[in-house]
């Protein structure tokens, strides 16, 4: 039964590593397309700070 838990452990660790390297490549990417021009460099959410959604409504579903 000690041979489920290390291979847990093992596919466990397999995991991380692999999270941590496909994160590392996304950050990457995203790094290269803004210097490209082709990302904007503030995401959409920091430019809609009021509270409304694309309908115009607020999020308790009262339009303003």
């Amino acid at each position: 039964m000690e041979a489920f838990g290390i291979i847990g452990m093992s596919m466990g660790t397999m995991g991380f590593i692999f999270g941590m390297n496909a994160m590392n490549q996304v950050s990457k990417l995203e790094k290269q397309l803004k210097e490209a021009g082709l990302l904007p460099e503030e995401p959409d959410s920091a430019q809609n700070d009021s509270g409304q959604n694309d309908s115009g409504q607020n999020d308790s579903g009262q339009t303003e």
